[in-house]
């Protein structure tokens, strides 16, 4: 595994990086980091957790010697509405270091997850905080893949994957971790501009499907039409009528129509 010094090394960019065998939580130290006045580009990288954390309060299933567990601490100068592009941005700059590591095809389920074909094999979960101005303070951008051979859970087993399980090819961690923080980096330098939205718009693996979205105590079905070019999802409801989401959960994906 990768040392805090091998990371300093490549990038020097980074203002710290930790590393740990085992810790409750990447993102949860990157908070407390954060609130202890850490510098931006800070990264800490786990090689398991204890309490991983995804969307809605979730565990998120970080067993030793198989995944990457990383979370950068950014503290972006930018309005506070754009801190909401940071999860597909997060979402292309790891699907590229995916796809250049291994040459597999990484599609975008909205809003934070990665698949390969139909499972999940990548969950994001970007928190930040702000000032008492309205400003952004920081963010902390979680990012948890699947890499070697893995069995999951029973209540997982339908729906995620590793690298390995859906390709055949158990991929070099080190050499995907490396891939990955240069291109969150490369990513952020541009950030807000560059072209991530129409990356992640064109990764989709939603268009055209029936879902079932949960957004509160809410939930529907609906077809989806797309992402916009501010990263809401398009879609139509039963009735005809038209809505765009941007925050809320896919709870369901029906198979792709032949």
């Amino acid at each position: 595994m990768l040392t805090a010094e091998t990371l300093k090394r490549h990038f020097p960019a980074l203002a710290a990086a930790e590393v740990y065998d085992t810790i409750d939580s990447t993102n949860a130290r990157a908070v407390a980091l954060a609130r202890a006045g850490a510098g931006d580009l800070t990264l800490v990288l786990s090689d398991s957790q204890s309490r991983g954390r995804g969307r809605v309060a979730r565990a998120f299933y970080s067993p030793p010697g198989t995944g990457i567990y990383l979370t950068l601490l950014t503290r972006p100068r930018v309005a506070p509405a754009l801190l909401s592009h940071l999860t597909p941005l997060a979402a292309v700059a790891t699907a590229e270091a995916i796809e250049q590591v291994t040459g597999a095809k990484v599609g975008v389920k909205w809003v934070n997850d990665l698949w390969l074909g139909e499972k999940k094999m990548t969950g994001i979960l970007v928190e930040g905080a702000f000032r008492p101005d309205g400003t952004p303070d920081y963010a902390v951008i979680g990012i948890g893949i699947n890499v070697g051979r893995m069995t999951f859970p029973d209540e997982l087993a339908g729906c995620a994957t590793s690298i390995a399980n859906a390709t055949g090819t158990d991929p070099d961690r080190d050499a995907l971790t490396l891939a990955l923080v240069d291109r969150l980096l490369t990513r952020l330098a541009a950030f807000p501009e560059g072209d991530f939205l129409d990356a992640y718009r064109a990764r989709s693996v939603l268009d055209g499907r029936d879902v079932t979205v949960a957004r509160g105590t809410e939930t529907f079905d609906a077809r989806v039409l797309g992402i916009d070019a501010d990263g809401a999802l398009r879609l139509s409801l039963p009735d005809g009528s038209l809505r765009t989401l941007s925050s809320g959960e896919i709870a369901h994906v029906s198979p792709r129509r032949v």
